[in-house]
């Protein structure tokens, strides 16, 4: 019901997201972010894909760190979205209702012991980026080709200001977003700190929104069609088990949650299966104990 009521909040709003005032263009960026969210943009409007960059830089502005995060509504209703995670070397696929991580060393097919696909999907749309506060202060705007740019004070909560520590942000220093807004949709954030008056490079985030999806699951398509089980038997009062398929010569790990699950090739328990021992190439049955 909560989330209903967010999303028609954001349809109420969305009508009036600039105002013209003396100082520039005025926006809701409350409104402006809710509509962006992903799971809005792909509900009330015709954009099927979603691209996000994240850049943390140093000081003076270099790369130290980047993400690329891309979405798209699903062919299978009941997987409902696909997903795309690159960090460095390492991918994630979230597709038609299956997860695999690639790495150089292969592929992976992670199968899902601590809830459903559409629960670890859901994941990547809660979260909160780490420099958003809960209030934003307009400071300025100004409008270039068509683009508002528009600059904001973000207020920070205690707990919010603990975890941007990690970035070297001190207690008395400001956060500073400048957004870049194109009709209704935000182009990119550039994230700054504030300290003594003077600006410094965080982080920034570029955006992309498209009617057409991009073709970005060939790793995930290529692998084979033959299948091999993977079958879990939970030896620990649980006296359940749980089957899967997978494609032929992939490595096979498991996403477990908050569950501390230990993993074995025998009945006895003491042969430790690690998802890197090799790629699978025929029925595995793997016994399951909670520490």
């Amino acid at each position: 019901m909560k989330k209903l009521f967010c999303l028609l909040l954001a349809l109420t709003l969305s009508v009036s997201l600039f105002v013209s005032c003396g100082s520039g263009t005025s926006i809701a960026i409350g409104a402006l972010r809710l509509d962006n969210q992903v799971e809005n943009l792909f509900k009330f409007t015709d954009a099927v894909a979603y691209n996000e960059t994240l850049v943390y830089t140093d000081k003076d502005g270099a790369p130290m760190f980047t993400a690329e995060y891309y979405y798209e509504v699903a062919e299978d209703i009941y997987s409902t979205y696909n997903l795309i995670e690159t960090i460095g070397d390492y991918t994630l696929y979230a597709y038609e209702g299956s997860v695999y991580t690639e790495t150089p060393e292969g592929m992976t097919a992670v199968l899902l012991l601590s809830g459903s696909y559409l629960d670890f999907v859901n994941t990547y749309f809660v979260a909160d980026f780490l420099l958003d506060g809960e209030t934003h202060i307009q400071r300025s705007s100004e409008t270039k080709e068509d683009v508002i740019i528009a600059q904001y004070e973000t207020v920070l909560t205690p707990q919010q200001q603990a975890r941007v520590s990690e970035l070297g942000v001190m207690e008395n220093d400001k956060i500073v977003s400048e957004y870049a807004v194109r009709g209704s949709i935000i182009e990119s954030i550039d994230y700054f700190v504030e300290r003594d008056g003077a600006l410094t490079p965080l982080a920034k985030r570029a955006f992309r929104v498209s009617n057409e999806k991009e073709d970005r699951f060939g790793a995930v398509k290529a692998l084979s069609s033959e299948k091999v089980s993977v079958d879990f038997i939970f030896v620990d009062g649980e006296n359940q088990g749980r089957h899967f398929e997978v494609p032929k010569g992939v490595y096979v790990g498991m996403e477990i949650g908050t569950r501390d699950y230990a993993f074995f090739y025998d009945t006895e328990c003491t042969k430790p299966y690690a998802f890197d021992d090799a790629p699978i190439v025929e029925n595995l049955t793997l016994y399951v104990t909670e520490k």
